[in-house]
């Protein structure tokens, strides 16, 4: 038997490939294997290795996922800019937009560093709001105080400079995010912090920022997105995970071959704190295995290690030091003995 698994990324790039990247061979005896961690946000939240921020609970169907992002040229382009030369903190304002195009799927926060050559730009405490079409405020929807540089995504359009997290002299967090070198149009975008618009209601983004050596001409703001996207935008919830299980099922079912769910699972972080890991392991061991189509077989990562597993640590395993209610959960599931 052979197994195929998909692609996610070519020489460390990984665009939106078709059919997720699911390719069939000419051989009867293939399997086709695919991993589930969405949305990675929560699966993969508090982990010390890639410092991902807090991710939330599950389910929260005020929470989004499954954004594949498309750019509809719809931002705050107006919001105020860091004056050149340095600067001591300063609270910016940010301007409003309004949700008026139907192609609109998602907003987030980006944080532009045009241009800052030697200089460069530091960003903290940064807040979104929501205002109804007369203009009075209905919600704040994000208060976001960066603990790490992920949850944002650095984009440079001649591929100078770089996004980093830094720890020396922020405003409100122990760690702000800061943008330095580029030579052109650059931005961190604030992937973690998707969010859908109300049709016709006003968004903004506001902040801090502190300039360092600005040259002339660089620009400097915090900017709000407005975007499309190519796939369905979820809801944090077992119908988003459904959406976001089904194009896999499908292509499976389309080509009439076996699916393999090669991995999933949730960082021990959401065991813990009310934040829903066994409801989330739950509803996707269901979706997998129950309708149709479903899949062929599920593995969960993993038996023993310390991020992910049963038993925790990375020794001997050690029965006391398990996720006895998820060995429970998955015994009940697979009706067989622990």
């Amino acid at each position: 038997m052979i197994f195929v698994e998909r692609p996610i990324a070519i020489a460390g790039v990984a665009p939106s490939y078709p059919d997720m990247g699911l390719f069939t061979v000419d051989d009867p005896d293939a399997v086709y294997e695919f991993h589930f961690y969405d949305p990675p946000d929560y699966t993969f939240q508090l982990q010390p290795w890639n410092h991902t921020p807090d991710g939330g609970a599950y389910p929260d169907p005020t929470r989004i996922a499954g954004v594949t992002e498309q750019w509809i040229n719809l931002a705050t382009f107006d919001s105020p800019a860091a004056p050149a030369g340095t600067s001591d903190w300063t609270y910016y304002e940010g301007t409003r937009i309004t949700a008026s195009g139907a192609a609109i799927a998602a907003g987030k926060p980006a944080l532009v560093g045009q241009a800052i050559g030697a200089g460069a730009i530091a960003f903290d405490d940064l807040t979104i709001k929501e205002f109804d079409p007369g203009g009075t405020f209905t919600r704040e929807i994000a208060h976001i105080l960066p603990t790490s540089a992920s949850g944002w995504y650095f984009w440079s359009s001649d591929g100078t400079g770089s996004g980093a997290a830094t720890t020396s002299s922020c405003k409100t967090s122990p760690t702000c995010v800061t943008i330095t070198g580029t030579a052109a149009d650059a931005n961190l975008g604030g992937y973690a912090y998707y969010f859908v618009p109300t049709r016709g209601y006003q968004y903004s983004v506001s902040g801090w920022m502190r300039g360092t050596n600005l040259p002339a001409g660089a620009t400097a703001r915090i900017r709000l997105d407005l975007v499309g996207s190519s796939t369905p935008v979820a809801a944090r919830n077992k119908t988003g995970l459904a959406a976001m299980m089904a194009p896999y099922l499908a292509w499976g079912q389309a080509h009439d071959v076996p699916l393999f769910l090669g991995e999933f699972g949730v960082y021990k972080a959401s065991f813990a704190d009310n934040k829903g890991g066994l409801t989330w392991v739950g509803d996707v061991y269901d979706l997998a295995t129950t309708g149709a189509p479903r899949i062929a077989a599920l593995s969960y990562h993993q038996y023993h290690e310390e991020s992910f597993a049963l038993y925790y640590g990375t020794g001997p395993v050690d029965p006391t030091d398990a996720n006895q209610p998820l060995i429970d959960l998955l015994t009940s599931k697979l009706h067989a003995a622990p």
